[in-house]
Order: structure tokens, then C-alpha cells, then sequence
């Protein structure tokens, strides 16, 4: 029998595997498989450039489960990416950091988690530099408004992207 150790570094090695094996497709068909298998044990990946390829998988799988309408599922891996992000990604992985961040938004969107869209927005309109890059989130945030009844602040929003 397998130590709980052994089998943990074990499904590393099986994503790793499954990751050389679908090199020649851009998208994954195993995505879900490849992440399950890092998550078993993703603290033993130290290679910076092995956690970023990481990050990307499970952006990918978020963006797969929200297209199927599996938003809870979408959630899961996007949190997962977000809180496993090197530090300064903003700086050093902005498309990636970004990327995460307005599918996360959308999912807490789509999930009625109101609470986050704000503090999500709020980060993401801090973190990015232009304005093709805040336009989702400044979307997003004038349709939270409108299911809200918040017709003021929809508007409002919306004369400011105007303006900028």
C-alpha cells in the first residue's frame, strides 16, 4: 500500500504526463484530469515556469465549466489559479492575472455573489492599465446595477466609461 506522501507526488506525476501527452492540442480535452491531478499535491511544484503552465490549466478548465453553465465548477478552479498566482503576477503575468480575474468575475456574477463582483471590481479597475482591459468589469458592474434597481448607479457608470 502506498503512502499518503507517495500517492500525492504520484498524481503530480500522472499530470505531468497528461500534460506531455496533449502538447500537440492547444486545448486540452483532458483539462479537468490534468488539474485534478495537480491539485493532489501542487506545494511540490516549485519550478515557477511549471506553476504558471499550472495556473494557465486551470484557467482554461474555469473557462470550460463556465461555458457549459458549470459556474460553480468554474469558480472552483479559478479560485484555485488565483490564490496559487506567484507574487508581483500583476507585474510578471499580467494576460494570465487579468484573465483569471475577469472570469472570476464573471463567475461570482453568474453565482449572484454580489458582495464579490464589487471587491473584484474594485481590485481588477486598481490592478489594470487600460481601458479596453477595465471594459468587461466596468459591463459587468452596469448589469450588477441593473438587477440590483440601481438604475442611478448604472447610469452613472456608464457616462464615466464614456468619458474616459
Amino acid at each position: 500500500m502506498l503512502s499518503d506522501e507517495r500517492r500525492k507526488n504520484i498524481h503530480v506525476q500522472i499530470g505531468r504526463l497528461l500534460v506531455q501527452g496533449n502538447l500537440s492540442s492547444d486545448s486540452f480535452e483532458n483539462v479537468f484530469d490534468i488539474c485534478w491531478h495537480f491539485k493532489k499535491r501542487f506545494d511540490i511544484i516549485n519550478d515557477p515556469k511549471e506553476r504558471i503552465e499550472v495556473a494557465y490549466l486551470n484557467l482554461q478548465a474555469g473557462q470550460k465549466a463556465k461555458r457549459t453553465l458549470a459556474v460553480q465548477v468554474a469558480l472552483y478552479y479559478l479560485v484555485f489559479t488565483k490564490g496559487y498566482l506567484p507574487k508581483n503576477h500583476w507585474n510578471n503575468e499580467y494576460d494570465l492575472s487579468h484573465n483569471v480575474y475577469t472570469e472570476l468575475i464573471e463567475s461570482y456574477f453568474l453565482l449572484c455573489q454580489f458582495e464579490q463582483v464589487e471587491s473584484t471590481a474594485e481590485f481588477i479597475l486598481e490592478q489594470t492599465n487600460s481601458l479596453l482591459d477595465k471594459i468587461k468589469v466596468f459591463e459587468i458592474l452596469i448589469q450588477l446595477y441593473m438587477v440590483r434597481i440601481q438604475m442611478d448607479l448604472a447610469l452613472e457608470t456608464s457616462l464615466q466609461v464614456l468619458d474616459m
